[in-house]
């Protein structure tokens, strides 16, 4: 060989080990990287940051970030209740990662309709969470529905028929999840509040589909004591972008091509229309088109083909999509979603008219008695008192027309 291919080939080896060396400053430089403990402690008290910063959630919808946040927040007791498809078990799971990354010590309590929802639900989307993010692999088992560092700095799915089996488990930054929590018997709240500190520290969250008024959960939220958040299916940033380019003509969005992709769908939702709604039939709407009887929650629908009905919701419409409250007529006078929609209903003041006050007086017992005010078609306020004699009665009612005379004076003045 000359001495000239000599030379060459000793630079080319030159060159060889030159980026040999930089390759693997690179790989040791990567492996550091990933070796170096991520501090969750930062992201304590601030779910959303974890969300968007570890688990990589930027495409969620951005109106779940307020009961995600409500976790820090007094009465540190969430219910979260929706329609199908909105992100329920994406963000169950989002919180136990959160809370067992982020806390430690910390327990995080699961509780679903069965041990196999909970394994296959929630918690295969934990396991996914935390494979895509790269986070530490703690679980026990294959899949076992439980994540577990040490005896107190652990998460785990329990069972919904044995109360006993968590019961008594005191610990330090405790996280109590309750999924499909139309399915969680009263003993299961019973065992959880003998456990559960509302204080800094501590949060209990809820996620249903509000289809069974029945159930212990729905008591918990008559009763005032959580923040009730209410989703419907039908405000997801997909479906209200579906409808638009419906509406323009502009035809039919995929999937992939909505905010976020795996959510609910205007296809699916279209489904939902034609199960859990009736068609009005065209002898049931007038010259303009408009049902002679109609119902406040009676509402248009374009369907794919640019046909455009009236139609009347039934009852699982009102839990599976709009995220209320299943009322029959024989319980309630005013169904959850026809509650819903009058608060959002906005009616002139009528200054012309008189407020009136209706009173029903409880004499005996322990019964309350109860003054509701109203302005024609706007209802003002209701409460209830207890123990109250006639003439206190009288009394209250004097004090509620001159609050009432104030009002009606101030707005006929402005």
């Amino acid at each position: 060989m000359s001495r000239t291919a000599q030379r060459r080939e000793f630079r080319t080896y030159l060159q060889k080990q030159r980026e040999l060396t930089m390759l693997q400053g690179r790989l040791a430089a990567r492996e550091e990287a990933e070796e170096a403990p991520i501090d969750f402690t930062k992201y304590q008290g601030r779910p959303t940051a974890y969300f968007h910063e570890i688990l990589g959630t930027r495409t969620m919808w951005d109106a779940l970030d307020d009961f995600i946040r409500g976790i820090h927040e007094p009465p540190y007791k969430i219910l979260v209740k929706s329609g199908h498809r909105i992100g329920k078990s994406f963000s169950a799971a989002g919180l136990i990662n959160y809370w067992f990354d982020c806390f430690n010590p910390s327990v995080v309590i699961t509780l679903g309709s069965s041990a196999e929802s909970m394994r296959d639900g929630v918690w295969s989307e934990v396991r996914s969470q935390r494979a895509r993010a790269g986070l530490p692999q703690c679980f026990v088992g294959p899949k076992t529905p439980e994540l577990w560092t040490g005896p107190d700095h652990w998460a785990k799915s329990f069972s919904v028929k044995k109360g006993e089996s968590f019961h008594g488990k005191h610990r330090q930054n405790m996280l109590f999840l309750f999924d499909e929590t139309t399915a969680v018997e009263r003993p299961m709240f019973t065992i959880a509040r003998s456990m559960f500190k509302p204080e800094p520290g501590n949060a209990w969250i809820c996620f249903y589909n509000p289809t069974d008024p029945s159930t212990p959960v729905y008591g918990e939220e008559q009763s005032g004591e959580w923040r009730t958040f209410s989703f419907s299916s039908l405000d997801h940033p997909n479906v209200k972008k579906q409808l638009e380019h419906r509406r323009a003509g502009k035809g039919e969005l995929i999937s992939s091509q909505l905010p976020i992709p795996n959510a609910v769908s205007l296809s699916q939702v279209d489904g939902w229309v034609k199960e859990w709604t009736q068609e009005l039939d065209p002898s049931m709407l007038d010259e303009k088109g408009v049902p002679k009887s109609a119902i406040a929650t009676d509402f248009q629908w374009l369907d794919a083909n640019g046909r455009t009905t009236w139609r009347r919701p039934m009852m699982d419409w009102e839990a599976r999509v709009l995220g209320n409250w299943l009322t029959h007529a024989t319980s309630s006078v005013w169904s959850d979603h026809l509650f819903t929609f009058c608060e959002k209903a906005i009616a002139p003041a009528p200054v012309h008219e008189l407020p009136e006050i209706g009173c029903d007086v409880a004499r005996f017992g322990d019964d309350r008695t109860a003054v509701h005010t109203r302005y024609v078609c706007l209802s003002l306020h209701h409460e209830s008192r207890q123990g109250l004699r006639v003439t206190e009665v009288a009394g209250w009612l004097i004090e509620v027309a001159r609050q009432l005379a104030d009002m009606v004076n101030q707005l006929r003045t402005a």
